[in-house]
C-alpha cells in the first residue's frame, strides 16, 4: 500500500484482531486489541514460585512484513523507506519479536517510539543470527514505529522481514515502564539490600556478571556470566531449567547488565545496557540448570565479569546471592550459615535454611549462589523466603549439574571445562582480561608416521607410530618458545615420548611440531576401529597459563558404506507421505532444491494440518551409521516447523531431537494456537537456504528403521514452507593391518602340553615339545643353549621347524637347551629361572 491507496482494513489473524488506519503522516497503523490484564494479573498470583518464570509481558501473534502491510516511501537516491507502527494499547511497553531477519547488505532496520526518544537499531545483514530471528529490548511505551531503509542498490530484491511477535507489556521490567493500571504490587520488598550498600562492599567484581533475563517478552529471571578453565571469556550465561529450557526462548531473550542503584537505597539505575538472543548449550531439569551462549559479546562499555565456580560437594560454611528480585535492581543476600541438602527439590540441591540479610523474590530465579571465595555454586530454583517469610530458598547444586545427565546437552562439564583439565573451582575472569593481547593455542590436526610399522599411514594395533601434530595459534599474538604435553587416557595405548617442540606460531597461523615428535604405542589387543584419545597441554613464552586441547587418532583404515541414498529424481521412489491432521499434502517439486533439481515440500498453510513424509525401511542398521539429509525451511517462527521422528523394530514413533549432532532444532512451536506440534521443539522460521542435518544412529544399530519428517501448521498466517532433499544414510567400517601377537611358551609349565624332553634316537637325540598354550600362532621353534655353570647367555643351535618333534645328530656336551617359538611378530618367552623370574631373551637371536 502507498499514501493515498491506504485503506482502512480489518484483518482477522489467529486470535489477534487487527485494526490497519492510517496515521497523520501517512504511517499504516497495526493497532492490536488490548489483552485482559487484569485475568493475566489474577493467573499470575496463582503460580508457585520454581514452576516456570513470572510474567510481566503478554506475547501476541502478528503477521507483519514489507510483503503484507504498510507502505514504502520514495527517498532520493532511489531508495525506498518501509514504515509501519504497531499498537498495542495500554501497554507499559513493546517487545518485538522478528521471526525471520535476514536483510540484504546495505538495509537498514530502525524500531522506536512515536517521540524517537527511544530508537533502537540500526540493525543490518551483521545481526542476522543462525537461528533466522531477531528480539528486541523493551521499548518503552505502547507503539512502535518500525522504519527499514532499503537503499537503491537493492531495488527489486525482497525484504526477508517478518514481524511474528509483539509482547505487550504489563509490568515494568527492568526499569521500563512504569506502574501499569491495576499494578498495585511493589517491585521489590524494602528488606531487599541493594548490591551497592555495604554488604555488598567485597562483591562489586561479581555484580558485574549477574544479569537481568526477559525471555519472549513475557517470563522473567535472573542469571550470571560464568567463567571457563580456558579462560576465553566466552559468554556462557547460568540460569534456571524452570526459567527457560528451549532454543525458541533462549533465541528471544534479552540480557540487561548493570541494573543497579548507584547509591545505597537511591538513585535510578540504567535500562539501556542490553544485548539479545541466545544460543541453548545444556539444560537439566533435575538440578534445574540451563547454560546459554549470547549471540553477540556484550559491548566494552558494559565492564562485564565472568564468574567463578566450584563443582566441590562439600558444603559452604556460609553464602551470597545477588539477583534481581522481582525484575528490580540488583541486590545481595547474605545466609552465615552452612548449606545442607534440600528437602523441597531433594538432594540434587543446596538449601539456604533462611538469610541473615536480605531475602529473595520472582525474578530471582537463576541467581547465582556464591560460595565465601566468590564462586558459584549453583542457582535459585525456589522457596518461601521473602520480606515476610524468613524461611528457605533452595538452589540446584552446580556439582550435580557438572555431570547432569551425562551427555554435553545436559551437564557443564563439556562447557566450564572444555579442554577436561579436571578442575574442581575456577576464579572469576574480568573481561579486559580477554582483551589484552596473546596468543591461544589449540589443536589443527595431525599425520600418524607408521614408517618403522606397516607404513600405511594409519595407526593399527600392535604398531608403534610417530605423531605429528598441527598447533594454530587463534590468538591475538604470536607464540614462540611452544612446548607440549601429550598423554591419553586410552587404556592400551601408550605415550613412550610424551614432549614436543613447535617453531614460532604466529597468530592466525598453523604450525607442526618439530622432529622427534611423539611416539605412541598401541596394543595388538585395542578393538579395530576404536579412536585413541589424546589430550595435549601446550606452553609457549608469552601466557603464564597452558591451553589445553583433546583429539582423536583413529584406528584402522576407514571405508564408508552407503546404505540409502536418495536425491529425489526418481519419483516417489519408496517414500510415502500422510496428512495426520487436515489437508496439506507432501509433494514432489522442481520449484527448489538442493541438488540437481527435484525435493520433497509441504506448505506452510495458515489453518491446523499435521503432515509427515516417511522414508523406505532400513533394515539391520549398522554400527557407526549416520542419516545426512539437506532442508530448507520458511515458516512462520515459531509457531509452524517440522521435526524428524523414527520408528526401531515397528515401535511407536520418537523424537530424533536427541540424536542430532548438527543442524538441531530451532524453536519450540507455540501452545497458544492449535499446532500438534505445540510445545515440542522444533526447525522453524527462516534458513535463509539450503542447510544439512546430521543424526547420529549409533544407538540404533542392529534395528530395523523407519524415519520420518513431519510438519505442523497453527490456525493461521501462511509462509513458504518445508523441502527435504539429498537424503543419505552411511555406515563407516575399519579394517586392520593388525600384527601378530607374540607367540606364547613352548611346553609351557603351566599349561596342559607335555614338557621339552629329550631322548636317545637311532638318529641321534629327538627333541620333543609342545605347543604355547597362548599367544599368537607359532611360525617356527628355534633351539638356543645356554651355559650351565652359571653364566646364562643363549646361543643359537638350530632352527626346529614348524613341527613340535625334531631329530637332531648330535647336542653340545655341558650345557642347557631351550625351546622358544616365534612368529612374524618376534620370539615367544625363553621361560624362567630357578628364582621364578622371567630370562631374558638371547642377544643374538636365531635368524
Amino acid at each position: 500500500m502507498r499514501g493515498a491507496d491506504l485503506r482502512r482494513a480489518i484483518m482477522a489473524v489467529g486470535a489477534v484482531l487487527f485494526v490497519v488506519g492510517t496515521a497523520a503522516a501517512e504511517v499504516p497503523v497495526v493497532e492490536l486489541p488490548a489483552p485482559d490484564v487484569a485475568a493475566a494479573m489474577e493467573e499470575d498470583a496463582r503460580t508457585p514460585r520454581g514452576v516456570r518464570p513470572f510474567r510481566v509481558g503478554l506475547p501476541r501473534k502478528t503477521d507483519i512484513s514489507p510483503d503484507r502491510a504498510a507502505a514504502w516511501r520514495d527517498l532520493q537516491g532511489g531508495g525506498k523507506l518501509w514504515t509501519v507502527s504497531v499498537r498495542s494499547p495500554g501497554a507499559l511497553w513493546l517487545v518485538l519479536g522478528f521471526g525471520t531477519f535476514r536483510p540484504l547488505p546495505g538495509a537498514e532496520l530502525r524500531v522506536m517510539d512515536p517521540s524517537r526518544t527511544h530508537v533502537l537499531g540500526p540493525y543490518t545483514h551483521r545481526d542476522i543470527r543462525p537461528h533466522g530471528q531477531l528480539w528486541l529490548p523493551p521499548l518503552p511505551g505502547d507503539t512502535a514505529v518500525i522504519e527499514l531503509l532499503w537503499p537503491a542498490e537493492l531495488a527489486g530484491k525482497r525484504a526477508n522481514l517478518h514481524l511474528g511477535t509483539v509482547s505487550h507489556g504489563y509490568r515494568p521490567w527492568g526499569g521500563i515502564g512504569g506502574p501499569g493500571p491495576g499494578d498495585t504490587e511493589p517491585e521489590a520488598g524494602s528488606c531487599n539490600i541493594d548490591i551497592n550498600c555495604p554488604l555488598g562492599a567485597d562483591w562489586q567484581d561479581d555484580k558485574r556478571g549477574v544479569v537481568n533475563l526477559l525471555s519472549g517478552g513475557s517470563g522473567y529471571c535472573s542469571g550470571s556470566l560464568i567463567a571457563t578453565t580456558a579462560a576465553d571469556c566466552r559468554n556462557l550465561v547460568l540460569t534456571a531449567h524452570h526459567c527457560l529450557s528451549t532454543a525458541g526462548e533462549a533465541a528471544s531473550t534479552t540480557f540487561q547488565f548493570n541494573f543497579e542503584r548507584p547509591q545505597c537505597g537511591s538513585g535510578s539505575g540504567r535500562t539501556d545496557q542490553t544485548v539479545t538472543g541466545s544460543t541453548l548449550v545444556a539444560t537439566y531439569a533435575p538440578s534445574d540448570f540451563t547454560l546459554l551462549e549470547l549471540d553477540v559479546d556484550p559491548p566494552e562499555s558494559y565492564n562485564v565479569y565472568y564468574n567463578g565456580w566450584s563443582r566441590s560437594s562439600t558444603p559452604a560454611s556460609a553464602s551470597w546471592c545477588i539477583h534481581h528480585p522481582n525484575n528490580d535492581e540488583k541486590s545481595i543476600s547474605r545466609n552465615l550459615d552452612p548449606l545442607v541438602d534440600g528437602r523441597a527439590w531433594g538432594p540434587d540441591h543446596w538449601r539456604v535454611t533462611e538469610w541473615e540479610d536480605g531475602t529473595t523474590e520472582p525474578g530471582s530465579s537463576g541467581s547465582p549462589l556464591f560460595d565465601p571465595d566468590h564462586r558459584i555454586v549453583g542457582q535459585l530454583h525456589g522457596g518461601t523466603a521473602s520480606c515476610t517469610s524468613h524461611t528457605y530458598d533452595e538452589f540446584g547444586k552446580l556439582s550435580v549439574s557438572w555431570t547432569g545427565g551425562g551427555t554435553p546437552s545436559t551437564r557443564l562439564s563439556d562447557w566450564l571445562d572444555p579442554a577436561g583439565t579436571g578442575a574442581v573451582t575456577q576464579d572469576g575472569i574480568d573481561a579486559s582480561f580477554c582483551r589484552v593481547p596473546r596468543p591461544r593455542l589449540v589443536y589443527d590436526g595431525h599425520v600418524v608416521d607408521d614408517s618403522a610399522g606397516n607404513g600405511n599411514g594409519v595407526a593399527d594395533p600392535g604398531e608403534t607410530f610417530v605423531l605429528e601434530v598441527d598447533s594454530r595459534n587463534t590468538g591475538t599474538l604470536g607464540a614462540t618458545h611452544v612446548q607440549g604435553t601429550l598423554s591419553t587416557s586410552t587404556p592400551d595405548a601408550t605415550v613412550t615420548d610424551p614432549a614436543a617442540d613447535w617453531p614460532d606460531i604466529p597468530e592466525g597461523t598453523v604450525r607442526r611440531s618439530l622432529p622427534p615428535h611423539f611416539t605412541v604405542e598401541l596394543a595388538p589387543t585395542h578393538p579395530c576401529g576404536d579412536p585413541i584419545a589424546f589430550t595435549l597441554d601446550m606452553t609457549a613464552l608469552e601466557d603464564p597459563g597452558s591451553w589445553t586441547s583433546d583429539f582423536e587418532v583413529p584406528v584402522g583404515t576407514a571405508s564408508t558404506n552407503e546404505e540409502f541414498r536418495d536425491d529425489m529424481e526418481q519419483g516417489p521412489n519408496g517414500w510415502t507421505t500422510q496428512s495426520l491432521t487436515g489437508s496439506n499434502d507432501w509433494v514432489q517439486t522442481t520449484a527448489d532444491s538442493s541438488s540437481p533439481s527435484h525435493s520433497w515440500f509441504v506448505s506452510d498453510i495458515g489453518s491446523v494440518s499435521d503432515s509427515v513424509l516417511v522414508m523406505p525401511l532400513l533394515t539391520s542398521l549398522p554400527e557407526r551409521s549416520v542419516l545426512r539429509f539437506q532442508h530448507r525451511m520458511n515458516s512462520e517462527s515459531g509457531y509452524d516447523g517440522g521435526v524428524l521422528e523414527y520408528s526401531a523394530d515397528g515401535g511407536p514413533w520418537q523424537d530424533a531431537g536427541p540424536l542430532i549432532v548438527s543442524g538441531g532444532y530451532t524453536a519450540t512451536i507455540s501452545t497458544s494456537y492449535g499446532s500438534p506440534l505445540a510445545g515440542r521443539e522444533a526447525w522453524s522460521g527462516d534458513y535463509g537456504g539450503w542447510t544439512e542435518v546430521e543424526v547420529d544412529l549409533a544407538t540404533l544399530a542392529g534395528s530395523d528403521v523407519r524415519f520420518r519428517w513431519r510438519f505442523a501448521t497453527d490456525e493461521s498466517v501462511s509462509d513458504e514452507g518445508w523441502y527435504i532433499d539429498d537424503v543419505v544414510v552411511e555406515s563407516t567400517s575399519y579394517t586392520c593391518n593388525t600384527p601378530p601377537a607374540l607367540p606364547g611358551e613352548a611346553s609351557d609349565p603351566a599349561g596342559p602340553g607335555r614338557p621339552f624332553t629329550v631322548t636317545p634316537d637311532p638318529g641321534g637325540y629327538r627333541l620333543e615339545w609342545s605347543e604355547p598354550p597362548g599367544g599368537g600362532p607359532v611360525v617356527d621353534y628355534v633351539l638356543y643353549r645356554t651355559d650351565l655353570r652359571g653364566f646364562y647367555d643363549p646361543a643359537c643351535e638350530a632352527n626346529l621347524g614348524a613341527g613340535t618333534s625334531a631329530v637332531l645328530p648330535d647336542l653340545p656336551a655341558d650345557h642347557g637347551l631351550l625351546v622358544v617359538a616365534r612368529n612374524g611378530a618376534g620370539e615367544g618367552p625363553y621361560g624362567r629361572g630357578s628364582d621364578g623370574t622371567p630370562r631374558g631373551a638371547s642377544s643374538a637371536p636365531c635368524p
